[in-house]
């Protein structure tokens, strides 16, 4: 059994354990593999409908076949876009999708969105191509989607009429949405000042996007749906003072989803730097960041910082973190955006996919990733199947009992599955993929652990009622004996639109 302690909470309406297949402890996160994902591709600014490329690449986990379909209702050459398949184990597709489904540099609302379901569970990621300018992302199952986002995208030197935007993805039919724009907007014809509100309704697989106006910064809009929704933030192509302009795409992390621990890391040398970007949700978020003051954040609010080498961004309450690469190995490269994971998000198994090319080079990008991992197991990480040498190439981050290695991988496209080795560990490591070439870079993370449903524990919606400071116990059951960690994060839903995260002992 497991007893949980809860204090002055209103409506709880998710407890839940996850359960990794490399661990018997069971954990209160999921993972971004999943069977059911909606993707939608933001506009490229240099591509269009008949020079940009869309792919979607599935890497597969299970031991037996799996069967895939990427479908969408939105007809293609006037009939139903749907494309079959079949994966063996650890083996991968990259499918191109017809540019069609590349989002037009407009606001307003389309039917350009994939489904991708597969009968076992898959990592799913989105490649944005178009000449000189390239993105991937991370895409997030079903399952794992919120109610509550805050966008991330990028202060930019003004190129053309390229546009920091966002885009929302319906996963219900009725499903209402409100986004609290942090700056001058346009969305369906109608113009939008900081601090309005968009209000609108998204039925399934519909998808909107909102345009920034020329020259701000969409970063710090805040997205509240009744229902699940997938959100995605970024530019059409943002540069910094010293690059060229690249297409910035991300899907959003849901706020429930947030950590207040995320470790970052070099691109190369010490030397190398990237900016952050920090955003906040909730009121009074007090944000420590080495070699900077405390920040304290309200919600909607941002802090950006450009630091070298590694370390912890730490905050009194959940934050989300993303990572705009600026150089690497001493190069200064055009920008790409990363969602840095928290330490709440690490995980045990990652499988990924390398592009199959970049403008500049036909052998591909140079293509890296780096693996943070406790310092006691970098021995342990197996790629492909093969133990890493991290003994001359670790680096140790500040404050922490972790270490950070980064591989090198080959050129062009491959598939790739880094995995903590030793059975019996408990120590979860992160994991970010890019790479780049001559005005062109990509990056994501290769695979998060997120708050999830229907994994080993799951409390079906239940009233807590305020009880003046009074503690009120629940007991629930665990199919496991024994859960060998200190502390289990919970997440709390007040209503549909606020979320409170709390921390109890075993």
């Amino acid at each position: 059994m497991m007893r949980f302690t809860l204090i002055n909470l209103a409506v709880c309406l998710s407890i839940v354990f996850a359960q990794d297949e490399n661990t018997s402890s069971p954990v209160c996160r999921g993972i971004s593999r999943g069977r059911e994902f909606v993707v939608g591709f933001t506009n490229n600014f240099l591509g269009s409908s008949s020079i940009g490329e869309v792919h979607i690449l599935v890497v597969a986990f299970s031991d037996d076949p799996t069967k895939v379909t990427i479908s969408s209702r939105r007809e293609v050459e006037g009939g139903k876009y749907e494309v079959n398949f079949e994966l063996a184990a650890r083996e991968y597709r990259r499918i191109p999708i017809p540019n069609d489904f590349l989002l037009e540099f407009v606001s307003g609302r389309s039917d350009k969105v994939l489904i991708v379901t597969a009968s076992s569970d898959v990592s799913v990621y989105g490649m944005n191509y178009a000449s000189h300018t390239t993105d991937g992302f991370l895409a997030i199952p079903n399952e794992e989607l919120g109610m509550s986002y805050v966008v991330a995208s990028v202060m930019t030197l003004q190129v053309g009429n390229a546009a920091s935007l966002l885009s929302v993805v319906g996963v219900e039919n009725g499903t209402n949405v409100d986004i609290t724009i942090a700056e001058s907007a346009s969305f369906e014809n109608q113009d939008y000042s900081p601090g309005d509100i968009i209000s609108f309704q998204l039925d399934s697989h519909e998808i909107i996007q909102v345009l920034g106006a020329r020259g701000t910064d969409l970063t710090g809009s805040i997205i509240r749906s009744n229902r699940p929704v997938a959100a995605y933030g970024g530019h059409s192509c943002a540069n910094t003072r010293e690059s060229g302009c690249d297409i910035l795409s991300e899907q959003l992390i849901p706020v429930d989803s947030w950590g207040s621990r995320h470790i970052y890391t070099q691109t190369g040398s010490s030397i190398d730097v990237s900016i952050y970007r920090i955003v906040s949700f909730f009121g009074d978020t007090v944000v420590s960041v080495p070699g900077h003051e405390n920040r304290t954040l309200n919600a909607g609010e941002f802090l950006e910082v450009t630091l070298p080498g590694n370390g912890v961004i730490s905050s009194s309450l959940p934050i989300s973190v993303t990572q705009i690469l600026r150089s690497i190995d001493g190069d200064i490269v055009d920008p790409s955006i990363i969602q840095v994971p928290a330490e709440e998000q690490f995980a045990f198994k990652f499988g990924f996919v390398t592009p199959p090319k970049s403008t500049e080079d036909t052998r591909g990008f140079l293509n890296f990733v780096n693996i943070v991992v406790r310092h006691d197991e970098c021995n342990t990480v197996l790629l492909n199947g093969s133990p890493i040498e991290c003994s001359t190439s670790v680096v140790d981050i500040p404050g922490t009992e972790y270490v950070m290695f980064r591989q090198e991988l080959q050129r062009g496209e491959g598939v790739y599955f880094i995995e903590q080795g030793d059975s019996s560990s408990t120590s979860r490591m992160s994991v970010i993929v890019y790479g780049y070439e001559r005005a062109e870079t990509y990056g994501y993370a290769a695979g998060l652990s997120l708050s999830s449903e229907g994994r080993i524990l799951s409390a079906k919606p239940f009233l807590v009622r305020e009880n003046g400071g009074d503690v009120i116990t629940t007991t629930l059951p665990c199919q496991q004996p024994k859960v060998e960690e200190e502390k289990i994060i919970c997440r709390f839903r007040q209503n549909a639109s606020e979320v409170q995260h709390w921390i109890h002992n075993n």
